[in-house]
């Protein structure tokens, strides 16, 4: 190979002959400088995605039998040692959502039962204490005790520190219920929403007049509502839909079509259905956000009640509706999982227990044996049929949810 480097040093020398038969200068003074240092900016820190699990409950209805349960040595009202088998499950999430089904009343000695519904407002407490964080309020019997017991459900349950949202105390507030939750730096914030097929009478001018005091029949109005949360920041946004045909498993029509409707908005991210007293299965509609589907819990039947199995043996069962979803560190949320752990009712006693896990020796206050549990459970996973079912809590969350006041 050819050596470049004579080639150099000839241009070299020549430069210095040119140089030497220059007119000579004086030579400048040479200004020593120090070293620039490059302005450092501080580095942001980089955002992390955060996933987190949301469960669900099914319908809190105050029958007689029930609210007697609940009654404490000291005189007090609490459902939650009735259901103390679920609480790891719902603490343990990290948002937490109940069905309030029925009115709640301060005068805790009218409480009542079917068919107009009042429950005693230590339930709340008990709600509380089970590690909930909000409730929806729409549903057939919200108007069991007029526009007072309406009002005061709502207010009862922010007194105690949880989110409502399907009802409303006045024109004026919010519609929409948030939820803040702090993880890895960040804020991520849930929407909820609420609404119900309609209420126990035929017309009821007050709600006519006053369509904010309940969310009747308007999935329309949901995806208006979805839509505004979005444009106020939520990152994740719920639909607790109230309605079907009772006691029915299959989801009827109008579920079907709510849920597609919901599905095709492209804003709402889950589907949390109740009323029907029986569980209902799970389903992926197509649509949701960025074309990513959009699951829907039909139906988490019961969670405290006293129906019997003559009601059908669905009745005897409800579920936790879980959903573990991740917020990227750009981009939409996504759903990343869903699945449901199975409960089964001891009627005689009014206690729930996680079906999977009951063993009636384990249990010494309850009535229900092992091989009618174990029955009223294969009816369950007959409903479900596929679905993933979740037999362990998920892990307890360092920070609370924040309930953000609904202005």
């Amino acid at each position: 190979m050819r050596s470049f480097r004579p080639l150099i040093g000839l241009g070299l020398a020549a430069a210095l002959g040119l140089a030497a038969c220059s007119p000579s200068h004086e030579a400048e003074p040479v200004v020593e400088t120090q070293p620039t240092l490059a302005a450092t900016q501080p580095t942001e820190p980089e955002v992390q995605p955060v996933t987190f699990t949301v469960v669900g409950t099914g319908d809190v209805l105050s029958h007689m039998p029930v609210v007697e349960h609940s009654i404490q040595a000291d005189g007090s009202y609490d459902y939650a040692p009735l259901v103390a088998d679920i609480r790891p499950f719902i603490e343990g999430a990290d948002l937490a959502l109940c069905h309030q089904e029925v009115p709640l009343t301060r005068d805790e000695a009218s409480a009542h039962g079917y068919p107009v519904f009042a429950a005693p407002a230590g339930w709340a407490k008990s709600t509380v204490g089970l590690g909930y964080d909000g409730c929806s309020t729409a549903s057939n019997h919200s108007w069991d005790r007029g526009w007072d017991g309406l009002v005061e459900t709502v207010e009862i349950l922010q007194e105690n520190g949880l989110g409502a949202v399907g009802t409303s105390v006045s024109a004026g507030q919010s519609p929409i219920q948030y939820y803040e939750l702090e993880r890895a730096g960040r804020k991520i914030l849930v929407a909820h929403l609420a609404y119900t097929y309609g209420l126990n009478y035929e017309y009821v001018p007050e709600v006519e007049q006053n369509p904010w005091l309940v969310n009747i029949d308007n999935p329309d109005r949901m995806i208006q509502l979805a839509k505004q949360a979005r444009s106020e920041g939520a990152d994740v946004v719920i639909v607790s839909a109230h309605g079907g045909i009772e006691y029915q498993a299959e989801p009827s029509q109008q579920q079907v079509e709510w849920a597609q409707t919901l599905a095709d908005s492209g804003v709402v991210d889950l589907y949390l259905g109740h009323h029907v007293h029986v569980p209902q299965p799970i389903q992926q509609f197509e649509g949701g956000v960025e074309g990513q589907g959009m699951w829907a819990f039909f139906g988490t039947g019961n969670l405290v009640s006293n129906m019997g199995p003559h009601m059908g043996w669905g009745t005897q069962n409800g579920y936790i509706a879980q959903a573990t979803i991740t917020v990227p560190a750009k981009g939409a949320a996504t759903v990343d999982e869903v699945g449901y752990t199975g409960l089964v009712l001891d009627t005689d006693t009014n206690h729930v227990y996680v079906a999977a896990n009951y063993n009636q020796a384990d249990h010494p206050e309850s009535l229900l044996s092992n091989e009618v549990s174990a029955a009223y459970y294969g009816y369950l996973k007959d409903v479900m049929g596929d679905a993933k079912e979740v037999t362990q809590a998920p892990a307890n969350p360092a920070v609370p949810a924040r309930v953000v006041a609904r202005r």
